[in-house]
């Protein structure tokens, strides 16, 4: 299953924006381009299953979303699925579904980069929380920066990685994608990262919460890491 999602994910990123978003049925909303994160990867192997992601989508749409989607919540999801392909994580479909459900959780469901609310007037500003989990306090910003400047895709697809010689780069949806994925993988945001939790053969969702933020929230996001499993197998399966 492992090294099948790998190549799915890598073949589903190839596929053109508007065909997954009419595909998913999605409201009328703006349509904010693609990255290139999303549609410029190596090519798959020959042979490679495709990912369904018309039926990811129609299953998240109505066990998440409530019944609908915007394009910016279909755009954050390819952006973090991408992100996930290329992180070279293990196992790659449980730890994508918790990143994924996180994700959900800390952007209030809108699937786009937010700013911490009130950060202005925080002790550590204007390093406060911005991304797809929150990235605070300048020592991060530049940790972030020299870390994605080491990271091959962002200077084969020119994404911008200066974070910390300008913070507002962290609510760039590429940016905060490899921040978000590395960070959780890497244990940078508390220590904990989703190998602790996450590994082949044994799955802690619950727990896997102190990798962001202690045991906040955890049986939720845990629900909706389930969810998010289900429609990647789904997906796999269509």
């Amino acid at each position: 299953m492992t090294d099948s999602y790998k190549k799915a994910m890598a073949k589903a990123a190839q596929d053109d924006a508007d065909a997954v978003a009419n595909a998913a049925e999605l409201e009328d909303g703006p349509d904010q381009g693609a990255s290139p994160l999303t549609t410029e990867p190596a090519p798959p192997e020959d042979g490679s299953p495709k990912f369904n992601s018309a039926a990811f989508y129609d299953e998240i749409r109505d066990s998440l979303f409530g019944g609908s989607l915007s394009q910016g919540q279909v755009d954050g999801h390819n952006i973090l699925g991408m992100a996930c392909s290329i992180a070279g994580l293990d196992p790659v479909l449980e730890q994508s579904a918790y990143i994924l459900a996180t994700a959900y959780h800390e952007t209030a469901q809108t699937m786009q980069p937010i700013e911490e609310y009130g950060g202005w007037n925080t002790d550590y500003a204007p390093w406060f929380g911005r991304g797809f989990v929150q990235l605070t306090w300048e020592e991060n910003y530049d940790k972030q920066q020299q870390k994605l400047d080491t990271v091959e895709q962002v200077h084969l697809y020119d994404i911008p990685y200066q974070v910390h010689d300008d913070y507002n780069l962290a609510l760039d949806p590429r940016t905060s994608a490899l921040i978000t994925v590395g960070g959780m993988r890497d244990g940078d945001f508390t220590g904990k990262k989703l190998s602790d939790y996450i590994k082949p053969g044994s799955v802690d969702y619950v727990n896997a919460r102190r990798i962001v933020n202690g045991t906040d929230c955890a049986e939720q996001i845990a629900d909706y890491a389930s969810k998010y499993e289900d429609a990647l197998k789904i997906g796999m399966e269509g």
